[in-house]
């Protein structure tokens, strides 16, 4: 099994040999992280996971040889809204402004609360803590940024979680401090601090089907990948 990319990396293998209750190989994987955040660009283009799997015999026994396309879509909703924070100047610290992000039926979904929390030197960092009510939600990622008086976007952080965190609840901080934040001219519009948030959530809801199927016989191209492992 390999995952393609445009840099033909992150080949991986898994259960090369099996048997009837054993199976045994190379289990080299990439990390999420990995493929979701630094290489992205590489083995997510237009946000698609393309995986081939390769299946052989080593019994010596004749099979016939073909190919199968096959087509996962996850089903991704993805929103955005402007979280304004009126008076951010004299916003103190573990005071908690909250945003709820409501379904089609003004259900609340996820839970956005921000809040100060002091650390050194005294400045005080941007907290959010994340929930979810809906079990049904699998991954969530956000992404935060300042909306500035000439309405340009300035990033200021990003997440992603999992069911098991959201159901939890987590807090990240902000790449931004409330200092640096009130400090800026540019950013804050009569003491109010315009925060876009753009999130995107899967439900697991997915769609499968076999695209193309193409069979080449017995005969096409045996090889012995017994050997070819060895090497």
């Amino acid at each position: 099994m390999e995952i393609v990319s445009q840099n033909k990396i992150g080949r991986t293998s898994i259960g090369i040999f099996k048997t009837e209750d054993t199976s045994w190989g190379f289990a080299e994987f990439l990390k999420r992280e990995d493929v979701i955040i630094k290489r992205s660009s590489e083995i997510l283009p237009q946000d698609a996971l393309t995986i081939r799997c390769t299946m052989w015999r080593n019994d010596d026994k004749d099979i016939e040889a073909g190919q199968f396309s096959a087509l996962t879509d996850i089903k991704v909703i993805r929103r955005s809204f402007v979280w304004e924070i009126k008076d951010f100047s004299n916003l103190k610290t573990n005071k908690q402004m909250s945003v709820a992000i409501r379904s089609l039926w003004k259900e609340a979904i996820i839970i956005l609360n921000l809040f100060l929390c002091e650390v050194k030197y005294s400045d005080e960092v941007i907290s959010i803590n994340v929930c979810a009510s809906d079990e049904i939600i699998k991954c969530l990622t956000l992404t935060f940024s300042i909306i500035d008086v000439e309405e340009n976007n300035v990033e200021c952080g990003k997440t992603e979680l999992l069911s098991d965190q959201l159901k939890d609840g987590t807090t990240f901080a902000l790449q931004i401090s409330k200092s640096e934040i009130t400090g800026n001219k540019n950013y804050l519009k009569k003491d109010c601090l315009s925060l876009r948030c753009e999130y995107a959530f899967s439900t697991g809801s997915i769609s499968e089907e076999i695209e193309n199927v193409l069979n080449f016989g017995a005969d096409y191209r045996k090889r012995d990948y017994r050997n070819r492992i060895k090497t």
